[in-house]
């Protein structure tokens, strides 16, 4: 792909990336260390025509699946848009930029990307979705406060039963996983390693810290670390924890993120949740605001606000002027006729009633009201005179 795709700036070349708003306990955070990553990429190459679009949901049916996903044009000046799904989007940003994010590493640098993505990757997906305290602490309540009134806990539950599944398929089918397994998945070793890789330079890109580290001098192995160790160091935990103590050790790693946050200049959209595996004196200090990052939170703060309340006629799936509601941009709801209520009211109490005469539903209900039927029975006929059949 040329290069004046990534130098124009026009309506319908720009990719549309779809991320969820994820709101956690202490601020805006991220889960996801694909969109971590692709949050450096934005800042480090602003040139590249990547504009967020957030969602309440962490999965947008099949046809984007998992966040973030993006729609891209389908040719340079066409308005036709393609979806590119998570596991592809990466591999679409290299080849979009080839002289900077897509530029080739060496071959110990390629070796440092996979280790990122096959060892460090899984623990964080394993101690976000399996870890029992962080689940209840954390994720979950991040996935319930990011999804509309009503609907957090299901999202919740579909969400970690999607991320188990491909966490099991992807450590040869283990059933259940717990954080002391996590931070077996060799978590230490890999950190080890990063951080001899590091040595003394501010980042993996620059050879000393001595040298001008200039924000040219990041390459693809700087956004892949920093997606996966922002997200794995702002996971919350207790102090004294496994995780906070083996966090704790390699300050380094902690320093390249703060770094590269203060010269990119907001990529972590709240630094309220960011590091918050470390103790807070050990954080490094928040950089100043920027208006992107403002205007960013701005914007995802009225997204949350703007999903309208849903009227009762919409709950039962009812009509909007013969058209399906779309998902995230809705017009006004054409209210169905006044008789519609009772006349729901109506079939549901008989439904009720017909399935507790037949023995459907529980017992003591249906027996209460075959008694209450045969009260009202006994009692017409007492007044109408007419006396019972006794047995001869």
């Amino acid at each position: 792909m040329s290069s004046d795709l990534v130098a124009a700036d026009t309506e319908f070349q720009a990719w549309k990336v779809v991320h969820l708003l994820a709101q956690g306990p202490c601020g805006e955070t991220v889960l996801d260390p694909v969109f971590a990553e692709l949050l450096c990429v934005s800042r480090w190459r602003q040139q590249l025509p990547l504009h967020f679009e957030g969602s309440r949901y962490p999965t947008l049916g099949r046809a984007l699946g998992p966040l973030p996903a993006a729609l891209l044009p389908a040719a340079p000046n066409s308005r036709r848009l393609r979806p590119t799904r998570r596991d592809e989007l990466l591999a679409a940003l290299a080849r979009l930029d080839p002289e900077g994010y897509g530029a080739p590493l060496g071959g110990d640098d390629e070796a440092f990307v996979s280790l990122l993505d096959l060892c460090i990757g899984p623990a964080i997906t394993d101690l976000l979705y399996n870890d029992r305290s962080i689940w209840e602490d954390y994720t979950r309540p991040t996935l319930v406060r990011s999804a509309p009134s009503g609907y957090g806990w299901v999202h919740a539950w579909a969400e970690r039963r999607r991320q188990q599944r491909e966490l099991r398929g992807r450590l040869g089918g283990i059933r259940s996983l717990d954080s002391s397994v996590a931070l077996g998945l060799g978590l230490r070793s890999a950190l080890e390693a990063l951080a001899e890789r590091l040595g003394s330079a501010d980042s993996f890109g620059s050879k000393s810290s001595s040298s001008s580290s200039e924000v040219t001098a990041l390459s693809a192995l700087d956004a892949k670390a920093y997606g996966h160790l922002v997200v794995l160091f702002s996971i919350p935990c207790e102090r004294g924890s496994s995780l906070q103590q083996i966090l704790s050790d390699f300050p380094s790693l902690a320093r390249f993120c703060g770094w590269l946050e203060e010269r990119l200049s907001g990529i972590w959209p709240d630094y309220g949740s960011f590091l918050s595996a470390l103790p807070p004196d050990e954080r490094p200090p928040p950089p100043p605001p920027t208006a992107s990052s403002a205007g960013r939170r701005a914007a995802s703060e009225i997204a949350i606000q703007a999903t309208p309340r849903r009227d009762w006629w919409e709950i039962w799936g009812w009509s909007w002027a013969g058209q399906r509601r779309p998902v995230q941009f809705g017009g006004p709801g054409k209210k169905p006729p006044a008789w519609h209520m009772p006349i729901f009211g109506v079939a549901a109490a008989f439904s009720i009633a017909v399935a507790s005469l037949l023995g459907l539903g529980p017992q003591l209900p249906g027996r209460t009201l075959m008694d209450a039927l045969q009260w009202v029975a006994g009692s017409s006929s007492h007044e109408s005179g007419d006396e019972p059949d006794t047995p001869e």
